[in-house]
């Protein structure tokens, strides 16, 4: 699980900057399925 400043900065970079998954991930060096997790679940899990 990311820290939330790491959470935050992916839904911003994703809503405001309108970064691609992949892009997310190689700016933030994380696995592309983390990145695609966070963006469609705000929290981080899939309830």
């Amino acid at each position: 699980m990311l820290k939330m400043p790491q959470q935050h900065c992916i839904r911003f970079l994703r809503e405001a900057e309108g970064c691609s998954i992949r892009d997310l991930a190689r700016q933030m060096g994380i696995h592309w399925r983390t990145a695609k997790k966070y963006t469609d679940h705000p929290t981080g899990t899939n309830r």
